[in-house]
């Protein structure tokens, strides 16, 4: 759920002349539970189709946004969510997918949480496997045409490293310009080391300059330290 709270990132990318747009969708907090559970059995779906409305409603509005310079970025659900909406339209130029889950069958084996998804599918893992294949972003891979930058904390045992490696595997396997960074020591949420939380947001700064502003010589940020 977004509130009126201070979101370094947001400020930084604003402060670049670059309207944000956050948007509560279906499946997010602050609205009761039906709202919550309102993407159960369907992941990405009924959340793409809310965030894809605000998008469209958003454009209608402000015509000073260009519609053919739009990226994505989310953490967590919304890396989740930001591999499905690259996996199923390009109209998006620039992606930022932070600490986002890829694929379920692989995350159900490896994730520290103490349920799996069954509850969120009605399905059992072993025996309708192909539930949760078919609401994987990994098994779009293959339509996505949008650059993406992974950004992932080293220690992060909510989403797993193995789920960025294999979409950073993924998109590069089909040609689409990827990079991934791995914060050293980090969980799912990146605010262990001050330093850290900074480069984040350097990262994603570079990855909209260099695509969303057709920058080739967006400048790249230095390498991660511990």
């Amino acid at each position: 759920m977004w509130g009126p709270n201070f979101n370094a990132a947001v400020q930084c990318f604003a402060a670049r002349g670059w309207a944000v747009l956050k948007i509560n969708s279906r499946g997010s907090s602050g609205y009761g539970e039906k709202f919550q559970r309102g993407v159960l059995g369907e992941s990405g779906g009924k959340a793409y189709q809310d965030l894809m409305n605000g998008v469209d409603y958003t454009l209608a509005k402000y015509k000073w946004i260009d519609p053919n310079r739009l990226g994505v970025v989310g953490h967590s659900y919304g890396g989740f969510m930001t591999n499905w909406i690259i996996g199923h339209t390009n109209r998006f130029k620039a992606a930022v997918p932070e600490d986002g889950m890829s694929d379920f069958v692989s995350d159900d084996g490896s994730r520290d949480a103490f349920y799996g998804h069954e509850r969120e599918f009605g399905a059992d893992f072993f025996k309708d496997r192909q539930v949760f294949v078919a609401n994987s972003p990994l098994t779009y891979a293959d339509k996505v045409k949008t650059p993406a930058l992974i950004l992932e904390g080293g220690m992060d045992m909510v989403v797993p490293v193995g789920q960025v490696e294999e979409y950073f595997r993924a998109l590069s396997h089909f040609g689409i310009p990827t990079e991934l960074v791995i914060f050293p020591g980090e969980p799912h949420n990146t605010s262990r080391t001050p330093n850290h939380v900074v480069d984040w947001v350097k990262w994603g700064v570079y990855w909209f300059e260099r695509w969303l502003d057709n920058n080739p010589n967006a400048v790249k940020p230095d390498a991660i330290k511990k």
